[in-house]
């Protein structure tokens, strides 16, 4: 019953979970480590990265929840994804405070994150009409 349950949650959220594991990648990773030194050094880039994966998130989380409803958005599960996102930007944010001592977790990064999930959900309610995400890429299994 439970791996029922888990099977189907995976087979139908599958592009939202592969995009939460790879925000958790980049938000929990030593990237001193990896990040060549001549690349010049960008104001903010960090706030960037955190509003383009929080946006990428909302807009395929919102996707795949409105193609397995039909093409019907269900507003409180809309309200439900946008609090699930914000649950997981802020896990994010404390973990990268309590389980490395290479990265950090502020305000600012919240905030970015916040912005990047209102223009998901923006992007969402302005493409959601358009027949090649409906057919092509959010097409339900």
């Amino acid at each position: 019953m439970i791996l029922t349950i888990i099977w189907n949650f995976f087979k139908n959220y599958h592009k939202t979970i592969i995009v939460i594991i790879l925000i958790s990648i980049a938000s929990l990773a030593n990237v001193n480590n990896i990040t060549p030194n001549n690349i010049p050094s960008i104001p903010h880039f960090d706030k960037i990265v955190h509003f383009l994966m929080y946006s990428t998130l909302t807009f395929i989380f919102l996707w795949e929840n409105f193609s397995r409803h039909n093409y019907h958005v269900i507003t409180n599960r809309v309200f439900l994804i946008i609090i699930l996102i914000i649950v997981v930007g802020i896990t994010m944010e404390l973990l990268q405070n309590t389980i490395t001592d290479y990265r950090s977790g502020n305000i600012n990064d919240t905030i970015a994150n916040t912005f990047g999930l209102l223009i998901g959900w923006i992007g969402f309610i302005i493409t959601r009409k358009i027949s090649f995400l409906k057919n092509v890429i959010f097409k339900p299994l």
